[in-house]
């Protein structure tokens, strides 16, 4: 199961990796920088396509070579000799060692980063609070937008290193933890904690983890309830206040205020 994930992995940069090699090639093709409608939000807005596509090529080529090869003389010492099995762990697996091992994780870690972090805009976020929205308004022909300035290439690309990323940092997490000599799964060692330890910072974890979109919905419903943003309220005459909070609630952000606190208290609750 680990090495599917690997190679998985490996799979996607090599394919993405091809088509970065053919917008550099072409020069066709690229979504980022000047060839993106809105890059006003994007941190590669100033990667024009003669320098981002080749570095995209580059970058995640070399990833797929990273995940699938250990480099040869590279290897230090069996993690499980043969004919014992603890658990996750492969019989005969092998440690490369320490400093190859540092680069290799630390090249997928930083790539899986970059895909995660650099690539995707807010305008990902806000198609994901907003898309249950879309597709329920869809047959109704609400909300009266051009579906085509929505989902664009951009958007696409944004998509698919968003799914990269998540594949390339589940792969090098599987190969930290085998180099290691810990569980591939869930990434233990013998000595890995207390399970009264394990309560103390899982308490802590899950707090943290309702507290996110309870965030989010808690704002999500200030728009339902007739409170747009407040920026500049008080310079505003009274009369004006009025006027945007009804024009509101006969369009579309009161409504997406709900959708909103929706999707943002299920994952709070759950």
């Amino acid at each position: 199961m680990s090495d599917t994930r690997i190679r998985v992995a490996a799979g996607w940069a090599a394919a993405y990796g091809t088509l970065a090699l053919a917008w550099a090639v072409t020069g066709r093709g690229y979504p980022f920088g000047g060839n993106d409608p809105a890059p006003d939000t994007s941190a590669l807005r100033a990667l024009d396509p003669g320098v981002g596509a080749p570095v995209f090529a580059a970058v995640l080529l070399t990833a797929a070579v990273a995940l699938l090869a250990v480099p040869h003389g590279a290897v230090l010492r069996s993690t499980v000799p043969h004919g014992t099995v603890s658990h996750g762990t492969v019989p005969g697996s092998m440690v490369p060692r320490g400093a190859v091992r540092f680069l290799v994780l630390g090249y997928l870690w930083l790539t899986a980063g970059a895909l995660l972090l650099l690539v995707p805009d807010v305008r990902l976020l806000a198609l994901a609070g907003y898309l249950p929205m879309l597709i329920a308004g869809l047959p109704f022909g609400w909300p009266d937008i051009d579906y085509g300035t929505v989902f664009t290439w951009t958007l696409g690309n944004q998509v698919l290193a968003l799914i990269g990323g998540v594949l390339i940092a589940r792969a090098a997490l599987v190969r930290q933890r085998r180099t290691a000599g810990d569980c591939e799964d869930c990434g233990r060692s013998d000595g890995w904690t207390s399970p009264e330890a394990a309560a103390r910072w899982g308490r802590v974890a899950v707090w943290i983890a309702a507290a996110c979109p309870a965030a989010y919905a808690v704002s999500r419903l200030s728009w339902a309830l007739g409170h747009p943003a407040r920026r500049r309220r008080r310079a505003a005459p009274r009369a004006a206040q009025r006027r945007c909070r009804g024009r509101a609630r006969r369009t579309g952000p009161v409504r997406a205020g709900r959708s909103g606190a929706d999707i943002g208290a299920r994952p709070a609750v759950g």
